[in-house]
């Protein structure tokens, strides 16, 4: 089988944890049907201390959603902090920027906002 492909998640609320509650349940159908293992690598939320009914001990916890999104072991990044402001679209750039994979969710929010994305792409530096 082929190499994993590593997810990071900032952001846990409602969505978030939703997101890491499929990936734990139905990891093998998943696999089955991309051919090749989803795993999540790195998660980031406000308040690590939150009961979010969930184990999330075998994921690398960062305080900061920019760690996430810069890391070499996270080859597609979820941002689901909210909002297209603050540490969102910081997150977003710096991801973008480091050439990685966006999401469907992200990319939509991207477009809808962003007016001319190849300019901004082009003339943003991490």
């Amino acid at each position: 089988m082929s190499s994993p492909l590593r997810l990071g998640i900032a952001g846990l609320g409602t969505v978030g944890i939703g997101v890491v509650k499929i990936v734990q349940k139905h990891a093998d159908l998943i696999s089955k049907r991309t051919g090749r293992p989803v795993e999540i690598t790195a998660i980031s939320a406000r308040d690590r201390m939150k009961n979010r009914d969930a184990d999330l001990s075998a994921y690398r916890w960062e305080d900061d959603p920019m760690a996430v999104a810069m890391a070499d072991d996270v080859d597609v990044y979820i941002e689901l902090v909210g909002g297209d402001e603050g540490i969102a679209r910081d997150s977003m750039k710096l991801h973008c920027a480091r050439a990685k994979t966006w999401s469907p969710r992200t990319r939509r929010c991207w477009r809808s906002t962003a007016r001319n994305w190849r300019s901004w792409r082009n003339g943003w530096v991490a």
